[in-house]
């Protein structure tokens, strides 16, 4: 297959023609300079996690928090709950603590969670478990990385001045892969959008891969449910795929389902 390097700048050729060692390619925003200039400096980028960070960052008065809280990681976390259990007396080969961990996630990307309603005991002794670990957060001065939107949904549900001052500050959202947004992210994004529609996500309901995150698919199926005069473009023409890469692809799942069918019949 071919490829036209003379339509790549000098980075972008370095990164298609090396072959050696690993390679680690930063892709940085200063395309975004280039096109608006300065203004660049007031955009927003990121990802839900990093610009509800931020948020948070400015707005740590309103948390159960000190300034300057930090972020736990999952290693850490599963530490914490591992002597959680241990302390609690719980049989930790029937109720591993990475169960709790994936059921703490699950709870904290719910709106009970960010409504500050108690947990029910979905799982042996749940309830002791997860006020423990809230304990240890407060005591260590940390969230986790669930906290990050659960944490700023509720101070934006809570503080209509504070939901003001960003909806105005993010007149225009922009979101991408939006099918695979889940409910909390949603009414992260409602909420910083108001009453104005000024709005557009890009996503294709086909291709949700986080189900097993909580995303939920009727995010996009129900766009317009959710927000008012909502015009939808289909873009039906694909740049991305060459036919090269089509012809390549198409092959090799055929080749597959030949494979499959023959040794069925063996």
């Amino acid at each position: 297959m071919s490829i036209n390097l003379s339509s790549l700048n000098k980075q972008q050729q370095d990164a298609v023609t090396y072959c050696d060692t690993p390679l680690l390619v930063i892709a940085g925003k200063l395309r975004l300079n280039a096109i608006i200039g300065n203004k660049a400096e007031q955009v927003w980028m990121g990802t839900f996690h990093s610009i509800c960070l931020r948020i948070l960052r400015k707005e740590a008065h309103n948390l159960p928090l000190k300034k300057g809280f930090g972020i736990i990681d999952q290693d850490d976390r599963l530490s914490a709950l591992k002597n959680i259990v241990k302390e609690l007396n719980i049989d930790h080969k029937k109720y591993p603590p990475k169960q709790y961990l994936w059921m703490i996630s699950n709870f904290k990307n719910s709106m009970d969670y960010v409504e500050n309603k108690d947990p029910d005991d979905f799982i042996h002794k749940f309830t002791d478990v997860f006020t423990a670990y809230q304990k240890y957060l407060e005591f260590t001065n940390m969230m986790d990385f669930d906290d990050m939107i659960a944490y700023t949904v509720r101070i934006l549900l809570t503080n209509d001045s504070l939901r003001k001052f960003y909806q105005n500050i993010f007149q225009y959202i922009l979101v991408d892969e939006y099918q695979d947004t889940n409910y909390i992210q949603f009414m992260f994004l409602k909420l910083l959008n108001g009453d104005t529609g000024k709005i557009c996500v890009v996503g294709d309901d086909d291709q949700s891969i986080y189900g097993w995150r909580g995303a939920e698919i009727r995010n996009i199926l129900d766009f317009d449910k959710h927000f008012k005069n909502v015009k939808t473009i289909k873009l039906t023409v694909n740049y991305r795929s060459t036919p090269d890469i089509l012809f390549a692809a198409n092959t090799l799942i055929a080749l597959w389902i030949i494979s499959k069918t023959c040794s069925r019949k063996m």
